[in-house]
């Protein structure tokens, strides 16, 4: 129900927009569904799962019963009974020429576990292809959560340059009116010129760092998510995300939440039982095989015109032998698959934990940041506010002022990155222990107004 519903809000989002039609804005829970539903990994990924279902189906198969039509036309001497035809009951004559065809009905009456264990295998496999799935569908709504966020960054950050811009270049005019009116140097107006073009080059820098970001979310988001649009389109406009006030929980808790909910955790296991399972399969080759069969079918010979009807029916008992080293090789290559299979779930045990405890530092080193930066900007803009007072009494320099206007743009652009990048730490962090990335977002926007 919750696929089919990020389906619809996909579709929704991609859908063709009327010519000349402004497309909506694109919110991040949008963006997500979009991700998840266009990303050409996921769709790998699903394509494996159809594999393995599909091989599964093939081993169930040999359970029922088998039926194989035949037909031989032999040139040349045949003493044996069936000789050249492979039907049981069909006879083959020592004469020139001979025709058959048959029918052979066969049904496999005792399973030695040969199949029940390639069965359960590929039942494990299957799982941990669904479970690895939902591993890149993840890690693909992380990814299109960053790029989403991080063209909010850029949009938030060339605000801030242009009122900087705006600003500066108030200030120039007020510096050139000064000078007209002898309060002041001509070294004055000039330094303000020269920030003016410096802020211009700080809004052209950030206006292509918002390009680059613009072409980062398409390709998160499939290339072909955002129908309509060309690479070099404008951007669309996004709905703003803030992360509401949250309290971190315990390592402890995150931890074992992750070692049971992350789908690569499931999906390792999963692979580990799967192993064992086709390491009891190959050993049940070596066991006997009971199948039960009926054959029967029409011959014509030179000495038989009129043909024969034959026809036999029985149960055959199979007891494999192997002279060679055919079944030796296959079980040490089920042993080292599974070996390998159980250092891989160690492994991504291991990555688990690593992952949970970096997502858990970040968010608590950008917290002690964010309350840093909140601080450096009160103060920037109180050394700010008594420069430009000082310097419109002849009291202060333009110098001070600028380095004091500088320190609170510098202050304000860290505060907002920090206020972008606790979303996606958050995110990251509800993720690294289990969560969906929808589920993640919704809890970190939880109690926004």
């Amino acid at each position: 129900m919750f696929r089919r519903a990020l389906a619809i809000v996909a579709m929704v989002a991609a859908a063709p927009m009327p010519t000349g039609a402004a497309a909506p804005p694109l919110s991040i829970l949008e963006a997500v569904a979009l991700a998840e539903l266009n990303h050409p990994r996921v769709a790998g990924m699903q394509a494996r799962v159809k594999g393995v279902e599909a091989r599964r189906r093939e081993v169930e198969g040999a359970t029922r019963p088998q039926v194989e039509l035949q037909a031989v036309h032999v040139d040349g001497l045949s003493g044996a009974k069936g000789a050249g035809l492979g039907v049981q009951g069909i006879v083959s004559s020592q004469l020139v020429a001979d025709n058959a065809a048959g029918v052979n009905i066969s049904q496999r009456l005792y399973d030695s576990g040969e199949l029940r264990s390639r069965d359960r295998a590929l039942s494990y496999q299957a799982a941990s292809a669904r479970s690895e799935t939902e591993a890149a569908r993840r890690q693909v709504g992380l990814e299109a959560t960053r790029a989403f966020v991080e063209m909010l960054k850029q949009d938030a950050l060339l605000a801030i340059y242009r009122d900087l811009l705006r600003d500066r270049q108030a200030f120039a005019a007020q510096a050139e009116s000064y000078l007209r009116a002898g309060l002041r140097t001509g070294i004055d107006a000039s330094l303000a010129k020269i920030q003016v073009a410096r802020a211009r080059g700080l809004v052209s820098a950030a206006e292509n760092r918002r390009s680059q970001a613009w072409s980062a979310l398409r390709r998160a988001l499939g290339e072909t998510s955002l129908a309509g649009s060309e690479s070099t389109s404008s951007p669309r406009e996004l709905l703003p995300v803030r992360q509401a006030p949250r309290s971190l929980p315990s390592a402890a808790s995150l931890l074992q939440a992750a070692q049971l909910a992350r789908p690569e955790v499931v999906a390792a296991q999963e692979a580990v039982d799967a192993a064992r399972a086709e390491v009891q399969a190959v050993r049940a080759t070596r066991k006997p095989q009971v199948v039960g069969f009926l054959s029967g079918g029409a011959a014509n010979t030179a000495r038989s015109p009129d043909g024969d009807l034959e026809w036999a029916g029985g149960v055959a008992v199979k007891l494999p032998l192997d002279v060679s080293s055919v079944y030796g090789e296959r079980i040490a290559q089920a042993q080292a698959r599974l070996l390998e299979a159980e250092a891989r779930l160690l492994d991504v045990r291991q990555q688990t934990t690593l992952e949970v405890n970096q997502a858990l530092a970040d968010m608590e080193n950008l917290r002690q940041q964010q309350e840093v930066d909140l601080e450096e900007l009160e103060q920037a803009r109180a050394a700010l506010k008594v420069s430009d007072s000082q310097y419109r009494a002849g009291l202060g320099t333009f110098l001070d002022r600028l380095q004091a206007e500088n320190a609170v743009i510098e202050a304000r652009g860290r505060l907002r990155e920090r206020e972008f990048d606790s979303v996606v730490a958050w995110t990251r962090l509800q993720v690294a222990r289990g969560a969906a990335v929808r589920e993640a977002l919704i809890d970190c926007m939880a109690g926004e107004k």
